[in-house]
């Protein structure tokens, strides 16, 4: 099973990447999203052509150090904005969570 972070579906990236290697090696698709909490449209318009498991970030998140993977990607993103001219958006630390746990889990 291949696991999927609901991203868009789009002609290139990660979207269509995975869909790709799901379709070459001829297995499924696991999904997790965001709650509306954190992202309303993130679920609700996350692909599932091929998807047979379904998970909400919470209940993965659940299972982890939620604290320490926060730090980690707290850190990463401070270094990230301390080589940038702007700081990245806010909503880029619930991805790079969703990332980390969906990985992590």
């Amino acid at each position: 099973i291949l696991v999927t972070q609901g991203d868009p579906l789009e002609p290139t990236g990660i979207s269509a990447i995975t869909r790709a290697v799901a379709e070459e090696l001829a297995i499924p698709r696991a999904l997790v999203t965001l709650p509306a909490a954190i992202d309303p449209e993130h679920a609700p318009n996350a692909p599932r052509d091929g998807v047979i498991l379904e998970v909400g970030y919470d209940a993965l998140a659940a299972t982890l150090d939620l604290a320490a993977l926060e730090s980690a990607v707290d850190d990463a993103l401070a270094a990230k904005n301390r080589a940038r001219e702007r700081p990245l958006a806010p909503y880029y630390k619930d991805y790079a969570l969703l990332q980390e746990v969906t990985k992590g889990a």
